[in-house]
């Protein structure tokens, strides 16, 4: 009797140290799942955050209305890159890898940090917006309302990309200030400058490139007669490469004012990569055609300048697609490990 009640005692014991051995792989799997999960969100923002960087590397134009070539003024739509030497500086604040999702979704609702991202967007505005203050005889308080209309609209999309990649979806951004922004806007500009606002907005792209190519001409002056022809012939090439390009992608996937940045909207990552591709190479020609052009009134060395200027961007339009293409590889890796149920 004593053995039998040894022999049950043991294999009890036996039963529940198997028990807890399971338990303890269960929970240890159920952590790794929820390891595997965070870590495929966090490599969501930053794919969000490398397109959004990428779509705007080249693409300096202001937070507020850019028209599309072709469409109306009152058609409303933004974006967002700083100026930079090569035009390529990488897009404001990209989200940093430590901080969690609901971390830094959590600075939004504060009103203290809100208040100090706010003030830095307006000061990045500030610097990106050449001439507007002249352009639309803005006082320095109205420049500065100005600035912090374009810098909540700012606010607002980043948040709305966090959101977004806690629900697991792509954000693709409207490209459209809020209505309650564009109300303000046109009350604090009027009629008037609001049509030379919208003049301004459309032709930024040409106004940052010439201001670019200055920078890098050092001694060589550009008259402004030629930046003025230079500007024309941009912008005309600019309007036959949208149109192409919408052909391709579609109004809506893209920014009109960039057409080099556009992106296919599909969820099959190999035609992704290969639009691109074509892309960079249509960028090529689309480039070329501007230089055909400037020849006419640039001296050879302005010419070569701007060629220079036009490599640099090409070159780092494929070191973003290189880079876009390892993130998405690490996203491939970890979706082909599906999390275990909960």
């Amino acid at each position: 009797m004593r053995l039998a009640e040894l022999s049950l005692t043991g294999a009890t014991l036996a039963l529940a140290g198997a028990a807890l051995y399971l338990t303890t792989l269960v929970v240890a799997e159920r952590g790794r799942a929820d390891a595997a999960a965070e870590q495929r969100q966090n490599l969501e923002v930053r794919v969000n955050a490398l397109e959004r960087a990428r779509s705007q590397n080249l693409q300096p134009a202001s937070l507020g209305k850019s028209v599309a070539p072709g469409t109306s003024a009152g058609a409303s739509a933004h974006t967002a890159t700083p100026v930079s030497s090569s035009t390529e500086t990488p897009r404001r604040f990209v989200p940093a890898a430590g901080p969690t999702l609901q971390e830094q979704l959590a600075r939004f609702a504060d009103p203290a940090t809100r208040a100090v991202m706010l003030r830095i967007r307006q000061e990045w505005e500030s610097r990106n917006n050449p001439g507007i203050r002249q352009e639309l005889q803005l006082s320095p308080e109205e420049e500065d309302k100005l600035f912090a209309l374009f810098g909540e609209q700012d606010l607002r999309d980043e948040e709305q990309e966090i959101r977004a990649a806690l629900a697991g979806r792509r954000y693709t951004p409207t490209m459209e200030l809020d209505d309650d922004i564009e109300k303000k806007l046109g009350e604090l500009l009027g009629d008037e400058r609001m049509k030379r606002w919208h003049a301004y907005d459309d032709t930024l792209p040409e106004r940052r490139s010439v201001v670019d190519l200055r920078s890098r001409l050092g001694d060589i002056p550009l008259s402004e007669t030629a930046a003025q022809q230079l500007g024309e012939a941009m912008r005309d090439e600019r309007a036959r490469f949208a149109a192409e390009t919408r052909q391709l992608v579609g109004a809506s996937s893209y920014n009109d004012a960039y057409p080099e940045s556009a992106r296919l909207n599909s969820e099959d990552l190999a035609a992704r990569v290969k639009f691109r591709e074509e892309q960079i190479a249509r960028t090529v020609e689309y480039y070329a055609r501007i230089r055909e052009r400037a020849a006419a009134f640039l001296s050879v060395g302005q010419l070569q300048r701007l060629e220079d200027l036009q490599e640099s961007n090409i070159a780092n339009l494929r070191a973003n697609l290189l880079r876009g293409r390892k993130v998405e590889e690490e996203m491939s890796k970890l979706r082909a490990t599906p999390p275990a149920d909960r």
